[in-house]
């Protein structure tokens, strides 16, 4: 199964499909298909949550909360990811405004009640600056139909 999802998705990935980008990203940090490898793994969850991916923008979200205890898979210390709760929850409010699908706002929901008591009024603010200035690059990624 492995080499024939890598040449399908490589190919869409190396011209920007941010889903694409996203699956890439998420097959080099569990090591599915490619050797695991942080840095690339961070490069690809970025170009897709930067065009609105909201599972990556989800994943980002997770590195930079770095929750206590958290054994999900996107649970990185090795990435060198600095925690910054500002930073995830600017991640998780754009997954929110991206997503389609109910589990993924629900999720986005409850880990943003668990991190908005933790800021101050002043990173509050900044979460929202970061949010309204946020602008998709190079394209807002579009959720797909499926059949």
């Amino acid at each position: 199964m492995c080499p024939e999802a890598l040449q399908y998705l490589q190919p869409l990935s190396d011209k920007g499909d941010c889903d694409a980008e996203y699956k890439m990203g998420f097959m080099y940090f569990t090591g599915t298909c490619k050797s695991q490898d942080d840095k690339l793994s961070i490069e690809h969850l970025n170009k897709a949550a930067n065009q609105g991916q909201p599972k990556a923008a989800i994943i980002l979200g997770n590195l930079h909360y770095q929750k206590p205890n958290d054994l999900s898979v996107s649970s990185c210390p090795g990435c060198k990811i600095k925690k910054d709760l500002v930073e995830a929850l600017k991640w998780y409010k754009l997954a929110e405004k991206n997503s389609v699908y109910d589990g993924e706002k629900e999720f986005v929901k409850q880990v943003s009640a668990e991190i908005l008591p933790q800021l101050s009024d002043a990173q509050k603010a900044e979460v929202e600056k970061r949010v309204n200035a946020f602008s998709y690059n190079p394209a807002q990624c579009k959720p797909r139909k499926f059949m």
